[in-house]
């Protein structure tokens, strides 16, 4: 390394600024996790009830594709609650 004209302090100056924003990363990544357990949040997700497929289901609402195609399950109860919120007219 040529001290004269500055290369090895400039390689060590961004070795030394890549190290420590590597560390960062690494930090604010751990802090990240930390906050989003869902298990601490959440103590009832550390046990799966049933069929995974089963509980997603549960949860979503209905979605109507632009065409008025109904992407849910096609049974009565679901039609006619579409047609209560004035989605789909009758």
């Amino acid at each position: 390394m040529d001290e004269a004209s500055g290369v090895g302090f400039a390689h060590t100056t961004a070795f030394m600024r890549a190290e420590k924003h590597s560390a960062e990363a690494t930090d604010s990544k751990k802090r990240f996790n930390d906050r989003q357990n869902p298990c601490e949040t959440f103590p009832e997700a550390k046990q799966p009830v049933g069929n995974v497929s089963e509980t997603v289901a549960v949860k979503l609402h209905p979605v109507i594709s632009s065409r008025g195609v109904i992407r849910s399950e096609n049974n009565p109860q679901t039609l006619k609650n579409l047609r209560l919120h004035r989605f789909i007219p009758k």
